[in-house]
């Protein structure tokens, strides 16, 4: 995308209405569907400061998604990768 959200780069699945977006207010990175500190998120990655895109090398964040039968956030692996728009 082209704006900043909390100062970071956000970034938007190609197909799909999902962003990807730093949250200064929680201190994770978030998968969502608006872009909005407040609003529901489908997975986050604890990261305090965003220093670096969840797929950076040596970024090995502990993703957790919403598992709605469970009713809660739960441990799962997630992969991230960046490519460039229309790849």
């Amino acid at each position: 995308l082209d704006e900043l959200v909390n100062g970071k780069p956000a970034y938007m699945k190609s197909g799909a209405d999902l962003f990807l977006f730093w949250s200064r207010e929680f201190g994770d990175w978030k998968i969502a569907q608006r872009l909005e500190d407040d609003g529901a998120c489908v997975a986050y990655a604890a990261d305090q400061k965003g220093r670096r895109p969840p797929w950076a090398r040596f970024m090995r964040p502990q993703w957790r998604l919403w598992d709605a039968s469970a009713r809660r956030f739960v441990r799962r692996r997630l992969s991230v990768e960046a490519r460039a728009f229309g790849d």
